[in-house]
């Protein structure tokens, strides 16, 4: 109503937690509604320094996936094969399904000068 375009990032999308169709779906309806112009999603990555504080997290609300998990994120901080894939396409079908765009198109508001910019590097 105040003419903010906004968009939604579901982020992290969590494998076998948050990642259900169904679920996804009534997050793009409800951003929908509230008036979001996009919508996008990112399958989770685990740095290091992440897995240090999520593993416990899993073991103490989700014991029975710590295992799979750790399988796949103690090599590599992000996923690999299909899943992001398919994240990437139900995302994309949700979008298409809900009508919404991909991320809200990026608008320089009226109220910041641009002629008073400052240049990077320039002497």
């Amino acid at each position: 109503q105040a003419g903010i375009r906004t968009a939604i990032s579901c982020a992290p999308i969590l494998p076998l937690i948050n990642d259900s169709r169904e679920e996804l779906l009534a997050l793009a309806r409800a951003a929908k509604r509230a008036g979001a112009v996009g919508f996008h999603a990112g399958v989770l990555f685990l740095k290091e320094s992440a897995q240090a504080v999520f593993f416990p997290f899993l073991r103490e609300r989700f014991p029975k996936l710590e295992r799979r998990y750790r399988e796949r994120f103690e090599r590599a901080a992000y996923l690999r094969g299909d899943y992001p894939e398919t994240i990437r396409q139900r995302v994309a079908s949700i979008r298409e399904e809900v009508g919404i765009e991909t991320n809200a198109p990026r608008a320089v508001p009226d109220l910041w000068p641009v002629k008073d910019q400052l240049r990077l590097w320039e002497m």
